[in-house]
């Protein structure tokens, strides 16, 4: 079933027109720089794009991941309805917005934002939000409420929305902040385990049930990994026992590269 709000964007061009200037949302580049899949086997669809070569994506019909072109994707929001109330009311613009802010100090930092936008490149601001507000229906919440969903969003990134590049298999990148910390989802039972090691956590993980957590972890640290050959070694094993064998073999595969960095 198609969102209401992309229907929309899809069928009313002066609503689609308004989504991409001023609001970055450019449903006429629905295209990727690369080829990319979710390593969840979800379904995966480009609808816009914004003007740095970043795309948005509809992840399994319904949520909203935005992919940079410099590597880094994150979950935005769980329909494209809340994606738009973003990009509208918490614009790109925006740059004083910060996680936590009160309602108070988050219309402080749109207003100033606004006000910059409005000189130098939107002097029709103002009307254009309202008539896309209005065009899409977009809900009036506060901002606050906003910021915590598009936080909360980020932070569900992983295991469920991680793109990955289909060719070399690596990870678009999420800052460390935002990504689960395994030692806090799982529960303290050590038996058997070395302390102190990834590897605990992400065995802890598994042994648990929290299988994807562990095989994205996994999967992160072959990205980051260097050429040493001990952690490519358990690293390639810890995948094949989860059953990620392409993974697996990519981690073996860098067993034979000399120099890698």
């Amino acid at each position: 079933m198609t969102d209401r709000v992309l229907e929309l964007l899809r069928s009313r061009p002066e609503l689609a027109a308004l989504a991409e200037f001023p609001f970055n949302f450019d449903i006429g580049r629905a295209y990727h720089v690369e080829d990319v899949h979710l390593a969840s086997g979800a379904s995966l669809e480009a609808i816009a794009g914004d003007d740095t070569g970043g795309t948005y994506f509809l992840c399994g019909g319904a949520a909203v991941l935005h992919a940079s072109s410099d590597g880094y994707a994150s979950l935005l929001a769980d329909s494209v309805t809340e994606a738009l109330e973003m990009l509208v009311r918490l614009p790109e613009w925006c740059e004083n917005v910060e996680p936590g802010m009160d309602e108070e100090a988050l219309l402080a930092a749109v207003r100033e934002g606004d006000d910059e936008a409005r000189e130098e490149f939107a002097p029709e601001l103002d009307a254009q939000r309202a008539a896309l507000i209005d065009g899409l229906g977009l809900p009036d919440r506060p901002l606050a409420e906003l910021l915590a969903l598009s936080e909360s969003a980020t932070r569900r990134t992983d295991p469920h929305y991680v793109l990955l590049n289909s060719q070399e298999l690596r990870a678009y990148e999420l800052e460390e902040a935002y990504r689960p910390n395994l030692r806090d989802l799982v529960a303290e039972d050590l038996e058997g385990l070395p302390p102190g090691s990834p590897f605990t956590w992400i065995e802890l993980a598994r042994r648990q049930g929290h299988v994807e957590h562990a095989r994205i972890a996994l999967i992160r640290m072959l990205d980051e990994a260097g050429p040493a050959r001990e952690p490519l070694r358990l690293i390639g094993d810890a995948l094949e026992r989860l059953g990620d064998h392409v993974q697996a073999a990519r981690a073996r595969s860098y067993l034979g590269s000399p120099g890698r960095s």
